[in-house]
């Protein structure tokens, strides 16, 4: 959850699905809710560290389909089964928080606001970042909150990849993601 840190000067915007439960788990973080920049921001904190962690957008999706199938019995009543009927029907859940486009949780208007923007995809290289320039000497970061499921590339086909790739459009070009999908096999 998203997180004001007064003695280390910092915030941390807390993406949903890239990690972030993890990095809760360290003192210096923390956090209770999924709250962005915008509501975080004020006169008195302004010139703190602004960071976050952002996933690829295909990635991000399947990584909360399985999580809401395996660890949530709130949203695996509401979420299809199936993630083809899922993505399908994408528009149809946009109200939920986790769902919620990464840069709406990034901006300020229509401008990034934030200082650092880390990867998943370069996770551990990028937390370590995010420790050096916070003055963070244990760096170790637990991984929790993992879902089970086969590489995300392995659940698209052409229909879904651009229903979510016009759902993120945002996401893709303001964070600099590929919205070209590799070649995977279902076993990879």
């Amino acid at each position: 959850m998203s997180f004001v840190n007064h003695e280390h000067k910092h915030i941390f915007v807390h993406v949903p699905k890239t990690a972030g439960t993890s990095m809760e788990r360290r003192s210096f973080v923390g956090g209770s809710a999924h709250a962005g920049i915008k509501g975080l921001l004020n006169k008195h904190n302004k010139d703190y560290f602004k960071w976050a962690f952002v996933r690829n957008p295909f990635d991000r999706l399947v990584s909360f389909h399985t999580a809401s199938q395996q660890h949530s019995k709130a949203f695996k009543e509401k979420i299809p089964e199936s993630f083809t009927e899922f993505a399908l029907r994408l528009d149809e859940f946009s109200d939920i928080t986790h769902l919620q486009p990464q840069v709406d949780f990034l901006c300020i208007g229509d401008k990034l606001s934030m200082d650092f923007i880390g990867k998943y995809e370069s996770l551990h290289r990028d937390w370590n970042l995010v420790c050096r320039i916070l003055k963070i000497k244990d760096s170790q970061l637990p991984r929790l909150n993992k879902s089970d499921h086969p590489h995300w590339a392995t659940q698209y086909n052409r229909e879904l990849k651009l229903i979510v790739a016009k759902f993120y459009r945002e996401d893709f070009s303001r964070l600099q993601y590929d919205i070209s999908i590799p070649e995977r096999n279902q076993d990879d």
